[in-house]
C-alpha cells in the first residue's frame, strides 16, 4: 500500500537526485541533474525502506551507465527511509528534450546564447539600443 510515509520516502529521494550530475553535461560545462532534465521516470517507495529508481536514457549504449547507476544508487540510499535501492533503465523507451523542466530549457537557452557569443535582441536592454 502507497501510504504517506511511502510518498515521504520518494520525496526524500527525488530531493537527493538533484544533487546527482548528467556526466554528459559535466562534461559539456551545463551541469544538470538528472531530474533537471527529466531523466527520472518514475521513483517508487515500498516496505522496509526499498526504493526503486527507474531512469530514461538518451541514448542506450550510454558510456556512462555505469556511472549513472553508481550515483543515482548511492543518492537514493542518502535519503531518509531508503534502506535499499535498485536503480534500473528503461530500455524500451528513450528520453526526449520534452521532458526538461522550464526552467532547464531556459537555463540551457542561455548556455546556448553565451557559447554562440550573441545576446538575442529580447533580452537586451533598450538602454543599449543605438537608434537607427
Amino acid at each position: 500500500p502507497y501510504t504517506t510515509l511511502f510518498r515521504s520516502v520518494v520525496a526524500a529521494v527525488q530531493q537527493e537526485l538533484t544533487g546527482v550530475l548528467d556526466p554528459c553535461s559535466v562534461h559539456n560545462g551545463t551541469r544538470l541533474s538528472f531530474a533537471d532534465l527529466g531523466m527520472v521516470h518514475s521513483i517508487e517507495a515500498g516496505p522496509h525502506g526499498h526504493v526503486r529508481v527507474r531512469l530514461l536514457l538518451d541514448d542506450p549504449l550510454c558510456l556512462y551507465l555505469v556511472d549513472i547507476l553508481t550515483s543515482v544508487q548511492e543518492a537514493a540510499l542518502r535519503a531518509d527511509g531508503v534502506r535499499s535501492a535498485d536503480v534500473e533503465i528503461i530500455g524500451d523507451e528513450l528520453w526526449s528534450p520534452d521532458r526538461l523542466t522550464e526552467e532547464t530549457r531556459a537555463k540551457m537557452n542561455r548556455w546556448r546564447i553565451a557559447r554562440e557569443g550573441r545576446t538575442p535582441l529580447s533580452l537586451t536592454p533598450a538602454s543599449s539600443i543605438a537608434p537607427e
